[in-house]
């Protein structure tokens, strides 16, 4: 009977240790989740705000961007004037030195060239300052499109420089066949047949008067120049470039004139007069 009870309370001691070693591991692992700290709002509340901020860290590298491009478009334009700017004072300091060249003429060129430089500096200072992206890219194509420094600017004054210093050989030209006159009419005074010098020196002032002509419409072909009209300068500079050549041309041929006038005179003997004609 006793063994019997024993039995009994160790079956149902074996029954609640099972039931125990089921329960336990369930026990031993469960977690506490920690819901995380949204106070007074729910999780559609919390994505909404994690939203936000993405979309203003997007807009803020967008604006980061922008900003990086304007500045560097600013940069570039600022180097494209000063490159322009560089070019256009080595060039007034050549002016400004020229030995042969009238005074007009260097105030002319002085002037031409201030009034670009000028320029170019007001819009250096407008792009420095420039806060429009869309402002500033319209300055920028402006320094091409609106001045030409190196498609017309330069070539122009290069042009009229060499217009003048041809102009300045008819000058010094003028002044020899005055001279020469001189002594022509003294020669003829003392009895000297001087007819041929007389038509070898009317001839030559006739060919001055030509080369004259020629560097006039150069002149008023490199004027004509414009920056806004690209095409049109280019074909005024080639155009000036051909009366250029042809005032070369009567010069060389006036040179010719002046050493038929050196054997002219002294065909009638008078070598005071010859001298002066080599001089």
């Amino acid at each position: 009977m006793m063994k019997r009870k024993y039995m009994t309370l160790v079956a149902a001691a074996s029954s609640i240790a099972i039931v125990i070693g089921s329960v336990s591991p369930a026990f031993a692992t469960t977690r506490v989740r920690k819901t995380p700290a949204n106070p007074g709002g729910t999780a559609s509340d919390t994505g909404t705000a994690r939203s936000t901020a993405k979309e203003e860290a997007r807009q803020q590298a967008k604006e980061e961007a922008r900003r990086q491009a304007m500045e560097k478009a600013r940069k570039m334009g600022l180097e494209m004037i000063d490159r322009r700017i560089r070019e256009l004072d080595e060039l007034l300091r050549k002016v400004r030195t020229m030995a042969k060249i009238t005074e007009e003429e260097r105030a002319y060129l002085v002037n031409e060239i201030q009034n670009n430089l000028d320029s170019l500096s007001s819009l250096r200072r407008k792009i420095e300052q420039e806060t429009d992206p869309q402002a500033l890219k319209t300055e920028i194509k402006s320094i091409v499109t609106n001045y030409r420094v190196y498609m017309v600017v330069l070539p122009k004054v290069r042009a009229l420089e060499v217009a003048d210093r041809a102009n300045w050989g008819v000058q010094r030209f003028d002044a020899l066949a005055a001279r020469i006159q001189e002594r022509v009419d003294k020669a003829k005074a003392a009895g000297k047949d001087v007819t041929k010098v007389q038509e070898l020196l009317d001839k030559l002032r006739a060919k001055i008067a030509e080369a004259k002509v020629q560097i006039d419409k150069a002149r008023a072909a490199f004027n004509s120049m414009l920056p806004v009209d690209p095409a049109s300068a280019k074909s005024s500079l080639e155009t000036g470039k051909s009366y250029l050549k042809a005032a070369r041309q009567d010069f060389k041929d006036a040179i010719a004139i002046m050493r038929q006038i050196i054997e002219a005179f002294k065909a009638v003997k008078a070598p005071d007069d010859t001298g002066t004609a080599r001089n």
